[in-house]
Order: structure tokens, then sequence, then C-alpha cells
């Protein structure tokens, strides 16, 4: 396949920030672009800051901190309308590009716009004329693209380029094409008009990804991202799914840092409030967990007998869970390899796996580390101490006078903080806590009860999950 590698164009802090319930404070910003810029590892990339129009003058002043703080291997983007006046913000923001967007279906140009053609055409020569002749690089987005008129989608292309634009951005705008309409309309813009072509696919059909990698393949230079696909209704396509998949499926390594990809999605969910689901691809916690029996004996075998990609790739690790469904050759690998009891004679193995079934089976659901160890225990005659996995509520209560956004942001902050629930009653927080193990529990906790915005902590270790069908 004759592809040349994409630019990846991340806008978490543009487009992220449209997610429903999301609001990025300064701090948020900051640690978030560092993060990224380490995932990218010196690498040319487009990250697009924000939009200035958006909450003048704290827009600005937060882009242009951004843009001083981090020292970015790529190169930044500020976002606008097609207005001269968002072209005069996005010039205090000292980025090097700005996005000029404007609706160019007739459904927008109708309804949204209530322009014509031509009208929106001249609104767009002034705009982008005007950051041209002022230095800025110039991307046009073509609002609605998938549903704009196949030749006025080229005229548009045509006629950005001769007024200066380097790149030409067609959007999924509502999440509604299919593959091959990607690759169809990027291969048209491309048949005619000599300008560097982006993808921006939303995810409303849960088609982003495979929208995107049809758009490169048709020809497209760009593709915009999230950290876990993030931004408006259902997000656009993920910044970790698009690169893996580039480097797994296509063998085109980018040079990025996948193993920073759990840290990266770590932050955004601290800074966004946007949890991860357990069996989100390559960041869920189900990700590299192994139930029936048969496919954890292939895994014991060869991980590729059920794994795409080994999970050391993004700095993870497999692990198996024990059920009803736990074959032998689980119940002996967790032993050794996860609580260091080794050489067990099979009738031992055996029993253990009996009984793994059976309490499963009683409870309605797969045991706890917990209950796994309390039941190897019983037959083994002697106690085994947990090595992974341990989990805990905290509820803690803070101290008179303080500020619960510096509670809130203290907390946030910490390792191993999970979610954090803010309540009426005895306490004023519920915080959960994953942790690798009880020392790791230990240390999280210590962190917690340190500070002194905090009064006072009750730690509760989860030892059994019960579930309702």
């Amino acid at each position: 396949m004759d592809v040349k590698p994409p630019t990846v164009v991340e806008t978490t802090l543009r487009e992220g920030e449209q997610t429903p319930g999301v609001n990025f404070e300064l701090e948020d910003r900051l640690k978030i672009a560092s993060y990224l810029n380490e995932f990218f590892n010196g690498k040319y990339y487009i990250i697009e800051l924000g939009a200035p129009y958006a909450n003048p003058p704290y827009s600005i002043d937060d882009i242009k901190l951004v843009r001083k703080e981090v020292s970015f291997s790529g190169e930044t983007m500020s976002h606008c309308r097609a207005k001269i006046e968002d072209i005069d913000l996005a010039l205090k923001c000292d980025t090097e590009w700005v996005a000029v967007y404007a609706g160019i279906s007739e459904i927008h140009l109708k309804h949204k716009l209530k322009k014509t053609r031509e009208q929106m055409k001249d609104i767009v020569a002034k705009a982008i004329s005007y950051a041209v002749d002022h230095g800025l690089k110039v991307r046009f987005t073509g609002e609605d693209a998938v549903n704009a008129d196949t030749a006025f989608l080229k005229e548009m292309g045509s006629f950005v380029k001769e007024l200066g634009a380097s790149r030409y951005s067609l959007p999924d705008t509502r999440g509604s094409a299919r593959p091959d309409c990607i690759a169809d309309m990027v291969s048209a813009v491309l048949r005619e008009v000599n300008i560097l072509v982006d993808v921006h696919c939303h995810n409303d059909l849960g088609l982003a990804l495979a929208n995107s990698i049809a758009g490169w393949q048709a020809g497209a230079s760009g593709v915009h991202v999230t950290i876990n696909g993030i931004g408006e209704r259902a997000g656009i396509t993920s910044l970790e799914q698009f690169t893996l998949a580039l480097r797994v499926l296509y063998n085109v390594d980018l040079g990025f840092k996948f193993e920073t990809i759990p840290k990266l999605v770590q932050i955004l969910s601290r800074c966004s409030g946007i949890g991860v689901k357990d069996t989100d691809p390559i960041v869920g916690l189900n990700a590299f967990t192994h139930k029936a029996g048969t496919h954890i004996a292939g895994v014991l075998s060869d991980p590729r007998t059920h794994e795409a990609y080994p999970p050391e790739l993004i700095g993870r690790r497999r692990s198996f869970v024990v059920g009803e469904l736990v074959g032998r050759h689980a119940v002996e690998f967790k032993l050794a390899n996860e609580y260091g009891v080794n050489d067990l004679n099979q009738e031992l193995i055996l029993k253990i796996t009996n009984e793994v079934k059976k309490k499963s089976h009683e409870i309605g659901r797969d045991l706890t580390e917990s209950e796994f160890r309390l039941v190897a225990s019983k037959i083994l005659g002697k106690p085994i101490y947990g090595q992974n996995g341990c989990d805990a509520v905290v509820l803690l209560k803070e101290r008179p006078g303080v500020r619960r956004e510096e509670v809130w942001k203290y907390l946030r902050n910490i390792d191993g903080v999970k979610d954090i629930y803010e309540t009426f009653g005895s306490y004023d927080y519920i915080i959960e806590v994953r942790a690798e193990d009880e020392r790791q529990l230990d240390i999280i906790t210590d962190k917690i009860r340190r500070s002194k915005l905090i009064n006072s902590t009750e730690t509760l270790v989860m030892i059994s999950k019960w579930r309702w069908r």
C-alpha cells in the first residue's frame, strides 16, 4: 500500500472541550498538552490549543500560556469562525496555524448560516486573505463536507487554495458517513485540487476510526483525533486507537511513545471527569483480561492466539479472571506469577480450580482477588498474599474553612484516585481508589490524608463486588 504516513492533528483541547460537562482549567490544559507532547516523542504533529473567540480574554490567555510553557515538537493551531475579529484574536495567541471554518452543505447554508454559496464564499475569502496577509498558516474546514454537493466541495477546495490556505479539512460533522463515502469524498477532492486534506470524523454511529482510516488510505494527509475519542456528542476518532491501528494493522510506526498511553488517558480522565469504561479498546480494564479457560490456555501457550498486540507495547500487562469458566492452567499461572506460589502438584491445582468454579456458581459472578486468595489459602492450609489489584473506598472530611476547589484539585492529581464524589452527611467526599497492591494502596491513602486540607479519613478495602442483573 503506497500511502504516506499521516499527520496527526490532536484536538483534545479544542474538540475535547466540546464534550458535554467538560471545562478545562489552565492547569488541565498545561498538563494535557505536556503529556501529549511526551507521547508524540519529538515527532511532528499539529495540536489545536483552543478557540480564542470562545471566552476572551481567558481563552486567549490560556492558549498563549500553553503555547509558551510547552516546547511542542509540532505546530500549534487556533480555531476560528470565518470572521476578521476571530482572526485578530487568533493573532494574539501566537499559534502558527489558524483553522477557519464555515458550513458548505446546503442544509448548513440554508438553516444554520442562512447564506447563499456566493455569500459564504465572500465571507470565507475575507477571513482567509486576512489571516494569510498577517502571516498565519491557514486550514479551511468545510463544515458538514460529507453532505455537501461534490462539485461545490471541489470548487471550495480550489477556491481556498487560491486564497492561500494550505490544508482543507473535510469533516463528517454528523457522524453519519460510511467508510466508502469518506474515501470517495477525499479522492474526489484530491483528483482535482493539489492541497493537503484532513478528515475529522465524528463517532455517532461508532465508525469514526474506520472512517478516518478510509480517509487516510484515500490520500488524506491529516487525521483529527482526541484522547479517548472525547468530543461533541459521541466524540471523534480516538488518538490511541488510530495511532495503534496504524502500528498494528498497517505497520506504520510514527515513532510515538505508546507506553505512555495509560498515563495520558488517566490524566485526561482526571481533568475531564470522564472515566474509562472497562470494555474500552486499548485503555479499558478488560482490554487484556482473559476469562474463558480455553482462551487462557491459548494465551499461555502463545499470546497471539487471543491478543492483537502485546500489552507491553502500551505499558500494560495481561490478567486472568477466575470464575465458572476458569481452567487449571489459569489457576496455576495466577498462583505462580501473581502470588508467588510455585511447585504445586496437579491434584492441588485441580482442587483449587474446582472450588473456584463452585464458589463462582454459588455467588453468581467471578471471584474477586481477595475471594480467590481465600479459596486458595483454605485448600493450601496457609495464607497467600495479594500482589495484583487492591481497590478501596476512602471516606474523607475536609478541614473547616477550606475551599472545595482546592481539595478537588489536590485529590485528582494523586495517582490511583479513580473517582471523587462530593457528599452530604458525616463525610464530605467519597473517593474510589485503585491500586496495584496493598503497598501501593498505603502510599495512595497516605498522600490523601497528609494534606493540610484534610481533617480525617477512613479507608475501606473492597473484598467483594456484587452485581444485580
